[in-house]
């Protein structure tokens, strides 16, 4: 099992139930370790750099084991899956040799902590630990926010926009206390990342999501959580196959995809051929539907 002292609400597992194994002990990674495994990974962002990025992955575990700073939402962990992340959005969103992590510090390390005084510190540690070869390029903190008909972007993150057409959202504000989650949200959907979203009440977490997906033109699923929720509620179960309500779903996909078409055609001006397409797709899913899929 994990340490339980590594993350927040770690219950360990009674001795009865480990006695029944033989317990090994593993070592934590030292730093040779980290850089070996960092650098099998990702050799195409070469040994000084990866060096750079574990000694201040390091360090910063270091300083918050020392309880120096970021003493609200620990006790923290930044570990090699730190450093993973790290490499993995240098590697999809830059273009070798022109490396900039600190394009991403912001995301992946000073928005996880809850005070603005822990973000600064963590900031003059990864300028201690860069030794000034990255911190002349760090962006500012403050990302620049631009949206077309195409695509939105927020500092160094962005996401395409949806063609469909999707129900009119609640009017929502886009603030500029919202830009820097923003940007970390848009980093983690790109890369297919968890994401979690923390903060007091009212501040915010869920009007973000909402207005991210409203600018993405992506659909939204809110499922509330609490401590009645069922597992199947979250995995599923297994339940019957019915032919009829798989017929339906595959006529509302197609249904979307024709609405999605007659935007795209109406956009062009072809609005009599639109007009005729949505009065035939209306049809034939009212005959369906009155027709009960037979």
């Amino acid at each position: 099992q994990n340490p339980l002292q590594q993350g927040g609400g770690r219950k360990g597992l009674p001795k009865s139930f480990l006695n029944r194994f033989t317990q090994v002990w593993m070592e934590e990674l030292d730093a040779a370790d980290m850089r070996a495994i960092a650098g099998s990974l990702f050799a195409a962002l070469g040994a000084p750099l990866l060096e750079q990025l574990v000694g201040f992955v390091r360090a910063l575990q270091a300083a918050l084991a020392r309880r120096e700073f970021g003493a609200a939402g620990g006790p923290w962990d930044f570990n090699l899956r730190d450093v993973f992340r790290w490499c993995e959005l240098m590697l999809a969103e830059q273009a070798p040799p022109h490396w900039r992590p600190g394009a991403f510090l912001d995301a992946l390390f000073l928005q996880r902590f809850r005070s603005e005084s822990d973000r600064k510190a963590a900031l003059r540690l990864y300028r201690e630990s860069m030794g000034g070869c990255d911190a002349a390029q760090l962006p500012p903190l403050q990302p620049h926010f631009a949206v077309s008909s195409r695509w939105v972007q927020v500092g160094c993150a962005w996401l395409p926009r949806a063609a469909a057409q999707l129900p009119p959202p609640p009017p929502l504000q886009l603030l500029h206390g919202m830009l820097r989650p923003l940007q970390a949200l848009i980093l983690g959907v790109r890369m297919g990342w968890m994401c979690v979203v923390s903060g007091e009440g009212g501040a915010g977490k869920s009007s973000s999501l909402r207005l991210l997906a409203q600018l993405s033109g992506a659909r939204l699923e809110e499922t509330v959580l609490s401590t009645a929720t069922d597992t199947t509620e979250l995995l599923g179960c297994f339940e019957q196959t019915e032919l009829s309500r798989l017929q339906l779903e595959t006529l509302q996909e197609a249904d979307e995809l024709g609405r999605s078409l007659i935007s795209q055609l109406a956009v062009v001006g072809v609005s009599e051929v639109s007009r005729k397409c949505l009065g035939r797709r209306a049809c034939a899913l009212s005959l369906w539907k009155g027709g009960g899929g037979g």
